[in-house]
């Protein structure tokens, strides 16, 4: 029945599903091993890397490291900010400078003509604005850009290990 083998194919995982999958693996068993902490960060920026091609993995890569430093770097300087000036240290402050924080994750994203890194930016920025523990805000900053760079470097030595669609047949 032509039906069942269109369904069929349509559950039929490619090689980028496939790659991405041993990425998000390897990831959670080295953050397990290591007693890392959450991998969830690393396993997103492994899936959001993971492309066809290396060239598109590589800028995908580049893309996903640029947001979410750019994220953490806007999100440290105003937790640092309200840490260390009491004045700004109230929902006020927090409500005006999450909105001022994603107008300048914005900015810089397309200064740097890098609109593609936006919407992960914009992620990061609230992840950490919002989600950073304060008694460890800075390990945690620092440690979003460590998650991305591993997760991104796991991506590109899979996808450059495992066979390509070209070499599928």
């Amino acid at each position: 029945m032509e039906v069942n083998k269109s369904f069929k194919d349509r559950l039929s995982l490619g090689w980028r599903a496939r790659k991405s999958a041993v990425s998000v693996s390897l990831i959670i068993i080295v953050y397990s091993v290591f007693n890392l902490g959450h991998a969830t960060l690393a396993a997103l920026s492994a899936v959001f890397a993971i492309r066809e091609n290396m060239t598109d993995t590589y800028k995908y890569a580049k893309y996903r490291i640029f947001g979410n430093t750019i994220g953490v770097l806007i999100a440290t300087t105003l937790i640092f900010l309200r840490r260390n000036f009491p004045i700004l240290n109230n929902d006020i402050y927090t409500s005006v400078s999450g909105g001022l924080g994603v107008l300048l994750v914005l900015n810089f994203c397309t200064l740097f003509g890098n609109k593609q890194s936006i919407i992960n930016s914009t992620a990061t920025f609230l992840v950490v604005y919002l989600g950073t523990p304060e008694d460890t805000w800075l390990v945690y900053s620092i440690s979003r850009i460590l998650d991305t760079v591993f997760g991104t470097g796991v991506a590109i030595a899979v996808n450059r290990t495992l066979p390509n669609r070209k070499q599928d047949s």
